[in-house]
């Protein structure tokens, strides 16, 4: 794009050559504003690393610009220190010093001439997260934020529950990062600017530690991940929090809320990783709201008083599209908290009511299986019916209730407490809540994780002793959801969730135990409805605003694929999945290709591994640019290859092996 109307939308400019200088290093910002508009206008501020003249602003989120755009506002995206056009190269995901830059970036965005001098910042995922940086600095001009599925804590996101995520951040992520950092700016700017960019890019490439070699380095949550931590208590900005029960930050995104002292919302929906107006289950008029926000907050428009709180609550065992209810809350509840708590037994009769647990210990042991997780992955499929977690089930400690002949509701974070002894010092323990529905299939509802030598807390290490029995508790994932009369509520107990962690070290087993005076149990803030389940609290939710599509127009060719196969003879687990898209950009042709490959073997840990292949070319008029990466990734071993070519000549080549 170099510069003019859109391709496709005759009320939306582009301005691709905003330099701002932040400190020594100098941003580059592509401006988008309505042509015909006389006067200035507040602007709202994306910062990222994901190449604003090929990602961000051209694939997911392009709608939502237009619409901001249509709706009075500027929007700028802006390319993160060490990525994609800025100068720089960005030794650290995450680092701190972005809430610096963002700083210096929206006082030079207010003192533009095309700018009232209200700024406001908006971002899904990592552009959340600096929406969280920035307000922590509260800039002067800095008047609301809008966070979607962005975290304010990175350990834990890469280390949940203390394991290492293998197929997001192992597989998925990082080699996808490294080959962004290996792409040059895929715009070409008249000066020739792009070529040192890319240049300094490369050098710095083999300077530093991939960011995936640094992350398994640090297994515990040390100055490495603290300095990552976002201060939100300092938040003083009006804060608009999204997330959805299947992305893997509700958690985050409930704990900075509940930490702002600022005006704020709460927006919690049955989504994965996308935009909420795309959702599957329950699409929302969501840019709309976002419109409102920001109108309120940096136009001082009067607009009509939303709910703090609102909240999607499934019904009809979850993941069914429609079936389900928005409502308002007052808090989001705990199950710390004063309010209604339901608590489960392990029991010889199943998952039973706490207070009926009166006799008969329990004790049931598990060889380690480290294929459990494949059949229950809803978290992180794409638009798809949720899988039948049975296989799954089979291969736990499970545990269920009888049939229901009330509707129990679970809204709220819950906790498993359980009792085990394990026979390896440092056993992964994984609990499954399972919505299991008349017919006998059974659905994720929740899930929790923790690494054993993490029970305590993630900043130092401390290992089981084999052979004694430990009180672990594990959290579980924000959710609200209703147990349907006629169904039944299961809990399942695994030394595994793959290929969402990376197995434990040592392969074993472990008891778990329950007694009436030391139960094992499950916990969460809920209640049990008699007859026919109303809310007083529900809310309507208006579907999206099409007057500006909600799919980009400049992707096309855009497929994923998974293949999940269990072999009997060998007792593994694999999965595959390949995503793969095309950019038709007014700039370059842009072609994505990623494919990554998990497996292990259910009785050997030390078989569980993570290899990624990544393609990314993109054809200009007279030349051809391709970055490959291939990753291997396992407990011992790991391997990372870049090289990228400029028709077919080699300009840059690495192995990294750790």
């Amino acid at each position: 794009m170099t510069g003019g109307r859109t391709v496709d939308d005759p009320q939306v400019a582009c301005d691709p050559d905003l330099l701002v200088p932040v400190g020594e290093e100098t941003v580059a910002a592509s401006r988008f504003y309505a042509p015909d508009d006389t006067g200035p206008s507040p602007t709202l501020l994306m910062y990222i690393p994901y190449h604003k003249d090929t990602f961000t602003p051209y694939t997911s989120t392009e709608p939502t610009i237009r619409y901001l755009v249509r709706h009075g506002y500027d929007v700028v995206v802006a390319d993160v220190v060490g990525t994609g056009a800025s100068s720089g190269v960005k030794p650290k995901s995450g680092s701190m010093d972005e809430g610096d830059h963002i700083e210096a970036i929206v006082a030079w965005l207010a003192d533009r001439e095309w700018s009232t001098g209200r700024v406001g910042m908006f971002g899904i995922s990592y552009g959340g997260t600096t929406s969280l940086k920035g307000a922590a600095r509260n800039p002067d001009s800095l008047d609301a934020i809008v966070v979607i599925h962005g975290p304010h804590t990175q350990y834990r996101e890469t280390y949940q529950g203390g394991s290492f995520a293998l197929y997001r951040m192992g597989g998925n992520w990082t080699p996808y990062m490294q080959a962004l950092a290996a792409l040059p700016p895929t715009r070409r700017d008249a000066a020739g600017r792009w070529a040192d960019v890319w240049k300094e890019r490369l050098d710095g490439l083999v300077e530093h530690d991939p960011w995936l070699f640094q992350m398994l380095d640090h297994e515990s949550k040390d100055e490495y991940w603290q300095d990552m931590d976002v201060a939100v208590e300092s938040v003083d900005v009006p804060t608009f929090a999204v997330c959805g029960w299947r992305d893997r930050y509700a958690l985050s995104t409930i704990e900075y809320f509940d930490r702002i002292d600022a005006p704020k919302r709460l927006l919690l929906g049955p989504w994965r990783h996308e935009m909420p107006h795309r959702g599957r289950e329950s699409a929302i008029d969501f840019r709309r709201q976002v419109v409102a926000w920001f109108d309120r907050h940096l136009m001082d428009a009067e607009t009509p008083d939303p709910p703090e709180i609102a909240v999607w609550t499934e019904r009809d065992g979850g993941g069914a599209v429609d079936a389900g209810q928005w409502r308002r809350l007052d808090a989001w509840p705990d199950v710390d908290d004063d309010g209604e708590t339901l608590s489960y037994a392990c029991s010889r009769d199943g998952l039973v009511a706490a207070d009926s647990f009166e006799t008969g210990d329990v004790e049931r042991t598990q060889e380690y299986d480290h294929t459990v997780g494949l059949d229950s992955l809803d978290d992180i499929y794409g638009a798809s019916e949720p899988t039948d977690t049975t296989p799954d089930d089979v291969r736990a400690v499970s545990f269920e209730t009888e049939t229901l002949d009330s509707a129990v509701e679970l809204t709220g974070t819950g906790v498993a407490t359980l009792r085990v002894t394990p026979t390896t010092a440092d056993p992964y323990l994984a609990v499954r809540v399972l919505d299991v529905a008349p017919d006998g299939s059974s659905r994720l509802v929740t899930h929790g994780e923790r690494q054993a030598k993490h029970r305590n807390g993630f900043t130092t290490a401390n290992p089981l002793t084999p052979g004694e029995e430990s009180e672990i508790t594990v959290p579980l994932k924000p959710k609200s959801h209703v147990f349907e009369e006629g169904h039944r509520i299961r809990v399942a107990v695994s030394a595994a969730y793959f290929p969402l962690h990376l197995p434990t070290r040592d392969h074993g087993s472990f008891t778990l135990r329950s007694t009436p005076a030391a139960p094992s149990l499950l916990r969460f803030p809920g209640t049990r409805h008699d007859g026919p389940v109303t809310f007083d609290d529900e809310i309507a939710m208006s579907g999206p605003d099409t007057t500006v599509d909600t799919a980009s127009p400049y992707v096309h060719d855009d497929s994923a694929s998974w293949e999940l196969v269990r072999n009997p003879l060998s007792d593994s687990a694999r999965m595959l999945t390949e995503n793969a898209f095309s950019l038709d950009l007014p700039h370059a042709s842009v072609s994505v290709d990623q494919t990554v490959e998990t497996a292990v073997e259910a009785r050997d840990p030390t078989t569980a591994n993570a290899k990624s292949d990544v393609t990314i070319t993109v054809e200009y008029d007279a030349e051809t640019v391709v970055v490959e990466v291939t990753s291997h990734v396992s407990r011992d071993v790991t391997t990372i290859e870049a090289t990228a070519t400029l028709d077919d000549d080699v300009v840059f080549h690495h192995r990294w092996r750790r």
